[in-house]
């Protein structure tokens, strides 16, 4: 699967742009498809989130033991601030 970096962005901005710390996977796929009117698959966000993962863009936080939420770490700021 290719890198969507529109998406990424997307994914990046929402995460700043909300007032929670952190977002779990189900409230970004609601934040955007609010922002952009396009349903992104469950599979193609899950790739692009774990990518973000492993390239440091974002930390993951572990709320319980089945629920894994998403925060900004310090490369994603700067990819932000960088556009």
């Amino acid at each position: 699967m290719s890198r969507d970096e529109l998406l990424v962005f997307r994914i990046l901005r929402v995460l700043k742009t909300r007032h929670a710390q952190y977002l779990d996977e189900a409230h970004i796929r609601k934040a955007l498809r609010r922002e952009t009117g396009v349903e992104y698959p469950a599979d193609v966000l899950a790739f692009h989130l774990s990518n973000m993962l492993r390239n440091g863009l974002l930390k993951l936080v572990t709320l319980s033991h089945n629920l894994k939420a998403y925060k900004l770490d310090w490369a994603g700021h700067d990819y932000l601030d960088a556009s």
